[in-house]
């Protein structure tokens, strides 16, 4: 019969209770004994060296280094996550996405502000601080970014298609070049940020806030502008093709809408 690699050999010896083995005494082996060394060892080393072995065992031993990214100590999660980005495996992407999401605040918060390139998508960071956060490249498509304080952070190209941002601060943010989308906007605050080149076709920007910020050459082709402030934005280059406004709609002195290609709604 095929020895299974899941249980002890026969020359292992069998830990009993749940007080560690003495250093240099003979443990537990296969799946079972780094399960136990990843549970009561004492040290984080040994920890950490159980986690590389897990990951000799399948499915199995990846469950093991997924649920180490709840452990008390910041090392084993540092170590079970970097083994997890080698994995390229489904589960193993999806839990490091929501260890990310987790992780920010707290990295936040201890003064990290580099995030460039983070996978966030679907991210639930609603009233989530992230004021002068560094975003770019970052992929936040479908996230949810409700009342989120990005002021003045950097989210050049940075996917945010399809992301809720219904009342965030986006005040003096550089989104030089992002994705926006298809992403609701709704009496958010863009007051003086950069968006130039940047994507909103087909965003909700009812009531939004988007006096003095730079607009050129920004897609704004069927995007709700209803309600919008635009005053004083720079509009050069920009397409406005198909993008509906109202009445209450405010743009910089001057610019005509309907030229621009823009819809008047009643």
């Amino acid at each position: 019969m095929p020895e299974n690699p899941n249980q002890p050999r026969d020359d292992d010896a069998v830990l009993g209770g749940k007080n560690p083995a003495p250093i240099g005494s003979v443990v537990l082996g296969g799946l079972e004994g780094v399960k136990m060394r990843l549970a009561i060892a004492p040290t984080v080393e040994q920890k950490v060296a159980a986690l590389s072995e897990a990951l000799k065992y399948g499915l199995a031993g990846l469950d093991l280094v997924i649920q180490a990214l709840q452990d008390s100590s910041q090392q084993v999660c540092d170590t079970a996550s970097s083994l997890l980005q080698k994995q390229r495996h489904p589960k193993a992407d999806l839990a490091l996405r929501a260890y990310r999401v987790q992780q920010l605040p707290k990295r936040y918060a201890a003064g990290e502000r580099d995030f460039k390139k983070l996978d966030l998508y679907g991210a639930k960071l609603s009233e989530t601080n992230l004021s002068q956060a560094n975003l770019s490249e970052a992929n936040l498509r479908g996230a949810d970014l409700r009342q989120a304080d990005l002021s003045r952070a950097l989210v050049r190209e940075t996917d945010l298609s399809r992301a809720d941002l219904n009342r965030a601060d986006l005040s003096r943010a550089d989104l030089y070049g992002a994705n926006l989308s298809r992403a609701k906007l709704n009496d958010a605050n863009l007051s003086r940020a950069n968006l130039s080149w940047a994507n909103l076709s087909d965003a909700n920007l009812m009531g939004a806030n988007l006096s003095d910020v730079n607009l050129s050459n920004a897609n704004l082709s069927d995007a709700n502008l209803c309600g919008a402030n635009l005053s004083s934005a720079k509009l050069s280059g920009a397409d406005l093709s198909g993008a509906i406004y109202n009445a209450e709609t405010r743009f910089t002195k001057g610019f005509s809408p309907k030229n621009s290609g823009a819809v008047y709604s009643n």
